[in-house]
């Protein structure tokens, strides 16, 4: 443990007892896709939807080969951006409101009808809704977020939920 609050320990050497220091433990992909999903959702998010966020953060954490010092770095990352800058490797999720947020921020335009604007309002809440409980792929939010353009995404989100918002879609403009 080091004795200077907020001073690295260097030289392996405990400094009150002068004695050496334990090597830290080693933190496995477990550890850190519970803290990174702890950073993304808080505290209090539906338990079915943590286990999905768990279950990608731990494929991404394996998929990225981390060495120790990175898994350190991301272990004690108090943000997201913080984790993601211990290591290039590491693919860390976007947010859907984030990312459904871009699509809809370049589709807005100065002067657009109410009726319109409200329509839009109403299709970009069902997709984001759609992102969030169908867990859709980091890949797809990350074009999003990157081109703006739903359409120049589409094919990285799976058949099944590309079918499952088109139905969400449609109900939401039948109403």
């Amino acid at each position: 443990m080091c004795w200077v609050v907020g001073a690295a320990c260097q030289g392996g050497v405990d400094a009150p007892s002068g004695g050496p220091s334990a090597a830290p433990e080693p933190v496995d992909c477990d550890a850190i896709a519970e803290d990174l999903a702890s950073l993304e959702l808080g505290n209090y998010a539906p338990v079915a939807r943590r286990i999905r966020v768990v279950e990608h953060e731990r494929a991404d954490c394996d998929a990225a080969a981390l060495s120790d010092a990175e898994r350190a770095c991301v272990a004690a990352a108090k943000t997201r951006a913080a984790a993601e800058a211990c290591s290039p490797r590491l693919a860390l999720d976007v947010q859907c409101d984030a990312a459904v947020g871009a699509v809809s921020a370049a589709r807005r335009r100065p002067g657009l009808a109410p009726a319109f604007a409200a329509q839009l309002d109403r299709e970009f809440a069902v997709m984001t809704r759609a992102c969030d409980d169908d867990d859709w792929p980091v890949d797809m939010k990350r074009c999003l977020v990157g081109s703006a353009s739903f359409e120049a995404c589409a094919g990285r989100l799976p058949r099944a939920q590309r079918d499952l918002l088109a139905k969400r879609l449609a109900a939401e403009l039948e109403r």
